[in-house]
């Protein structure tokens, strides 16, 4: 996938980027600006490295001025959209940091025609009071993508982005701006700020944990943030707070058993499970059906991962359940020959087990 995307950077994407300069900036050395892009090693440069070349050429480029760069990328960027645009936010954090108040429009800017989630991180690195002060007013925008941005940006643990250890050791800083959003109407919004609580409760579950118990049912797009923030620590079947969105005991449960259609799984091959969950109640309630896959590491040891099945609240006495589990190989997880063994779940309990053979 990051093969294709860093395609996007191709010799068509260079030209338009160089009219659009060009447009604006008549000194412009289309060129060069090339040659200067797709020397040496560009052919094996990753997708954040090809960025990164087209950001640092530009500055060599374009006037030595930042705000007259600014004045010429600013038009040029409404024409781009999406992470091939990433680069022009990336010109703000790499030569403008000494200039926050030139940055922080550009930024403000550049951001509705791609993001700024990883331009704003080194002004947090340099200043994390008076950044997180802008990222306060953002988040109190009419504009969703700078919303967006105010929880986004300061993820402790944003993908593909240096950590935050500040924030990391001390979230606190970024809970005035979450809370700002919590009601917010815009899911693209919504789904950043639930990533950000996730991140936190990586370290300190016990912020998610009370905010859930003080804000869990205040208003729709509130609980949905809360419910998504807290699926790690779903899955890790945190008793608080299994119990805070109703995922009780699972003791009227008839017992379960687990069928497979072999008794062992070539690599590459799909294994196929069925259980029953029965109840002893009038209804099976409110459950959370997951399974547990304890993977064969390399050095023979077992590693469990869990998938969700679903959750619901369910008026059923009975309810079936079919799963297939491929074991093909992939860049996110190699399977190892060995004995592994599936668990179900259900609230976070295990309620079932079976052992089965990986073969290569």
């Amino acid at each position: 996938m990051a093969e294709e995307l860093r395609l996007v950077y191709n010799d068509a994407f260079l030209l338009k980027l160089s009219e659009l300069i060009t447009a604006h900036y008549s000194a412009f050395s289309a060129a060069d600006f090339y040659r200067d892009i797709v020397a040496d090693d560009w052919p094996d440069l990753a997708l954040k490295a090809r960025m990164t070349r087209i950001t640092q050429t530009l500055q060599r480029y374009l006037p030595a001025d930042f705000h007259q760069a600014l004045a010429i990328l600013t038009p040029v960027s409404t024409h781009f959209s999406s992470y091939e645009a990433m680069f022009f936010p990336e010109f703000v954090a790499l030569y403008g940091l000494d200039d926050w108040a030139a940055a922080m429009p550009a930024l403000a800017h550049f951001t509705q025609y791609s993001s700024a989630e990883f331009a704003v991180r080194p002004f947090i690195q340099q200043n994390s009071d008076k950044m997180m002060q802008q990222m306060t007013r953002w988040s109190k925008h009419d504009n969703a993508h700078l919303r967006r941005l105010s929880s986004e940006g300061c993820r402790p643990r944003l993908p593909w982005a240096e950590m935050l250890p500040e924030f990391i050791a001390d979230p606190t800083p970024i809970m005035p701006i979450l809370r700002n959003l919590l009601q917010d109407g815009s899911l693209y919004v919504r789904k950043s700020v639930a990533n950000n609580l996730n991140d936190i409760a990586k370290s300190h579950p016990d912020l998610l944990i009370n905010l859930v118990a003080e804000k869990r049912g205040e208003h729709p797009h509130t609980d949905w943030i809360l419910k998504h923030a807290s699926r790690t620590l779903l899955k890790q079947a945190e008793p608080r707070i299994l119990r805070l969105f109703g995922l009780g005991e699972v003791s009227h449960l008839a017992p379960v058993k687990v069928t497979t259609n072999k008794p062992s799984v070539t690599i590459g091959e799909a294994f196929n499970f069925t259980f029953t969950l029965e109840t002893t109640a009038k209804c099976l309630g409110n459950l959370r059906v997951e399974y547990g896959m304890h993977f064969v590491k390399a050095n023979g040891k077992r590693n469990r991962k869990v998938f969700k099945i679903g959750e619901g609240q369910w008026r059923e006495k009975q309810k079936v359940y079919s799963k297939t589990h491929s074991f093909k190989q992939l860049s996110t997880r190699k399977h190892y020959p060995g004995e592994h063994k599936l668990e179900v779940l259900v609230n976070g309990q295990s309620v079932a087990e079976c052992v089965f053979n990986v073969t290569a």
